[in-house]
C-alpha cells in the first residue's frame, strides 16, 4: 500500500515535469542538456520519495518496512550530556533524544543541482545567511516581489538582498517591537524602503504572549494588492508555525513563489512528508539543505532552499547561454 501510493504520486509528478519540459528551448543542444538534467533530477526524486513515515515516528523504505521498523529501539537514547562541555558554553535544553528523531530530515535532500548558488550575505559569521539559487536571474526581474516572514530582529539578509536587487518591492513581517528590536530595525530598513508589517503570518508560535494581529498570507497579499502576483523571493522562519502556513498556501498551489528559503522546525516526519508532498504537487525542487548548527542541536531544525520549475529553467538557461 505504501509503495503503490508513493509510486502513483511520483508518476503524476514525472508526467507533469515531462510535459513542462517538452518545449523548453528552441535550441536543440540546450533542449538535450535540459532533458538530461531533468532526467537526472527525476531519478534522484524517484530514489528519495519512496520513503514512508510510519506512525509519525520513523522513516523507512517500503521493501524494508517489517525488518527495519520493527527493529527500531525507541528506548535507544543519545546522551549529549556526557560530551557536553561543562560551565560556559555547555549545551542547554533537552540532553537526551531518541535515535529515530534524527532520521526525519534524511529523506529529503537536494535533487536539483543549481549551478549559480550563492550565500547571502557572503561575509557573515553566525546565523542568518541563506544559500540562494539563481540570484542573477532574480536580479533581472523588473520589480521583484520579496516577502520575509519572521526576522527575529536580524535583517542582515534583507539588507543584502536590497543591495543586490535595488528595484525590489520588499516586505518584512513579524511583531518585533515587543522584544525591543523595533526601533533599531526601523532605523536600518526605513531609509532603504523596506516595508515592515508588525503582524504574525498565519498564526503565532505557542510560546509567544504578544497581542499582535494574525493574518493569513493570502489575505495579506490581497490587502497589498499582490494577489495576482508571484512572490519572487520568499523567506520563512516562523518557529514551527510554518507547517500550517504551507498547508494553507500550497493547497491547490494558491500562492506561487519562484524561490523559497525556509527553516523547518521539529522532527515529526508526518509534517515533513505532507510538506514535501505539497511541494511535489506544485512542481517545486529542493536545491540546497543546511543543518542549523547555531541552534536546535544541529538537527532539530534545518534550512532548505527550494525553487520553482520555472526558476530552475531560467537559472539553467542563464548558466548555459540558452536564453
Amino acid at each position: 500500500f505504501f509503495f503503490d501510493l508513493h509510486v502513483m504520486r511520483f508518476v503524476l509528478l514525472v508526467g507533469a515535469l515531462v510535459h513542462c519540459a517538452s518545449a523548453a528551448f528552441t535550441n536543440p543542444k540546450c533542449q538535450r542538456m535540459w532533458d538530461a538534467k531533468l532526467a537526472q533530477y527525476i531519478a534522484l526524486r524517484d530514489a528519495h520519495r519512496q520513503v514512508v513515515c510510519v506512525n509519525g515516528k520513523g522513516l523507512v523504505y517500503p521493501e524494508k518496512f517489517t525488518k527495519d521498523f520493527h527493529n527500531y529501539n525507541e528506548d535507544e537514547i543519545v546522551d549529549y550530556s556526557k560530551s557536553a562541555r561543562k560551565g560556559k558554553g555547555a549545551i542547554k535544553g533537552p540532553q537526551t533524544l531518541p535515535y529515530w528523531q534524527r532520521a526525519t530530515y534524511d529523506a529529503w535532500w537536494p535533487e536539483w543541482m543549481c549551478e549559480d548558488t550563492q550565500r547571502i550575505p557572503i561575509r557573515l559569521l553566525g546565523d542568518g545567511a541563506k544559500w540562494m539559487c539563481g540570484l542573477d536571474v532574480l536580479e533581472r526581474i523588473e520589480s521583484p516581489l520579496v516577502y520575509s516572514l519572521g526576522c527575529n530582529g536580524d535583517v542582515m539578509w534583507e539588507m543584502d538582498v536590497r543591495k543586490r536587487m535595488p528595484r525590489a518591492e520588499m516586505h518584512v513581517f513579524g511583531p518585533i517591537t515587543h522584544k525591543g528590536w523595533g526601533t533599531k530595525v526601523k532605523q536600518v530598513i526605513d531609509p532603504v524602503n523596506i516595508s515592515l508589517h508588525e503582524i504574525w503570518v498565519h498564526s503565532k508560535p505557542a510560546m509567544d504572549e504578544s497581542n499582535f494581529p494574525v493574518q493569513s498570507l493570502p489575505k495579506i497579499m490581497q490587502q497589498l494588492q499582490h494577489e495576482t502576483r508571484v512572490i519572487d523571493l520568499l523567506k520563512v522562519d516562523l518557529e514551527r508555525t510554518e507547517w500550517a502556513l504551507f498547508t494553507d498556501i500550497l493547497a491547490n498551489c494558491r500562492v506561487r513563489f519562484r524561490h523559497l528559503n525556509v527553516l523547518l522546525h521539529g522532527v515529526d516526519c508526518k509534517e515533513h512528508e505532507r510538506f514535501f508532498a505539497l511541494l511535489d504537487q506544485c512542481q517545486y525542487m529542493i536545491t540546497y539543505k543546511e543543518t542549523n548548527h547555531w541552534g536546535c542541536f544541529g538537527f532539530l531544525c534545518v534550512e532548505y532552499t527550494i525553487v520553482s520549475l520555472a526558476h530552475a529553467q531560467a537559472e539553467f538557461a542563464m548558466s548555459h547561454g540558452c536564453e
